[in-house]
């Protein structure tokens, strides 16, 4: 499910939830009409398969009685809501008619426990999830708990976002990276290149260090799972270089689906760029794991047909995300 976090909080999506299963819906949810709908009832696993199961469409027992498959992993197993009938046994049989013709054995038949709604609780900031109830990851935080289908309870990481705010869509330009110790400056330093690079390179490789903010060299800990790092070109220019992709060594992070690659030697500068790039709105941000606070340094620029002087500040991206706001002053 997507919450459409931040536009919407987990408890509006609570909400959400109880207004679709509320009296009188008109929502169909899983195929079923939102009144009816109460999730997972039970796990059953099958052997001797003929067909395709289907989700979101009903089975039929040989001992009687109907279910609606929500979830069917393919190979043996699928989680199913009771919807006429009793449970079946062990060696009952299962069929689909529609949309098309499957087959198969019990094996085992395990009831799971329903939540109401379905979702499960909220706490007004957090989801206490219901069994089987899936959430995007980048709508949950350290304080939700889901229970996923094996029936055991994960806690998501800490996501958490960083705005740059206030400032105007396609006028000013927005660089945000790691702050350099105690200067007052991006920390141009935050890897030294591993590899040397060409144009023509799709990946680049730089060296990590331990986990110490505020020095020159830091591990790959918060690096969002796609953005844009700046390398130091062997002209002394920093590059502006997307990537799509990466991964995580002893001693390297590895950013693959790079382009836009300069000529750059080993031990040349390295740095993610959080955010990169003209303001395609009146706020900018980005989202990454949270493990440790993060000094972060902002410079925002804007020479079009408004120019302010250039804008620096600093904020800490912390446990529950953080922001910088724009202060613009007229260069005319």
């Amino acid at each position: 499910w997507n919450v459409n976090k931040p536009t919407r909080s987990i408890n509006n999506f609570y909400e959400r939830i109880k207004w679709l299963q509320r009296q009188a819906s008109a929502s169909t949810v899983y195929g079923l009409n939102g009144e009816l709908f109460r999730g997972v009832t039970h796990q059953i696993a099958y052997s001797s398969l003929t067909g395709v199961f289907d989700d979101s469409n009903a089975i039929t027992f040989s001992s009687g009685g109907t279910a609606q498959i929500l979830a069917d992993d393919g190979s043996g197993v699928m989680w199913v809501q009771l919807l006429t009938g009793a449970p079946p046994v062990a060696t009952n049989t299962i069929s689909q008619t529609v949309p098309d013709a499957a087959s198969a054995t019990i094996s085992t038949m395990t009831e799971r426990t329903l939540s109401f709604p379905s979702c499960g609780q909220s706490t007004g900031s957090a989801l206490l999830g219901g069994y089987g109830f899936g959430v995007e990851t980048d709508d949950l935080t350290s304080n939700d708990k889901i229970t996923a289908l094996d029936n055991v309870q994960r806690n998501p990481p800490n996501n958490q976002v960083f705005y740059v705010n206030g400032v105007v869509s396609t006028e000013d330009y927005v660089l945000l990276g790691l702050k350099n110790g105690g200067s007052t400056d991006i920390d141009s330093g935050q890897f030294l290149l591993s590899t040397a690079i060409t144009g023509a390179s799709t990946s680049v490789v730089a060296k990590v260090g331990t986990e110490t903010p505020g020095t020159s060299t830091k591990s790959a800990l918060d690096t969002p799972t796609t953005g844009t790092i700046r390398v130091e070109g062997d002209d002394g220019i920093y590059y502006r270089v997307p990537y799509t992709g990466f991964t995580v060594q002893a001693s390297t992070i590895t950013f693959t689906g790079c382009s836009s690659c300069p000529t750059a030697a080993v031990d040349n500068d390295v740095y993610i760029s959080y955010i990169d790039k003209l303001a395609d709105a009146t706020s900018l941000s980005y989202l990454a794991t949270y493990h440790s606070d993060r000094a972060l340094f902002g410079r925002i620029r804007d020479g079009k047909t408004t120019p302010i002087k250039t804008f620096e500040g600093t904020g800490t991206f912390g446990s529950a995300g953080g922001s910088i706001s724009v202060l613009r002053q007229s260069d005319e």
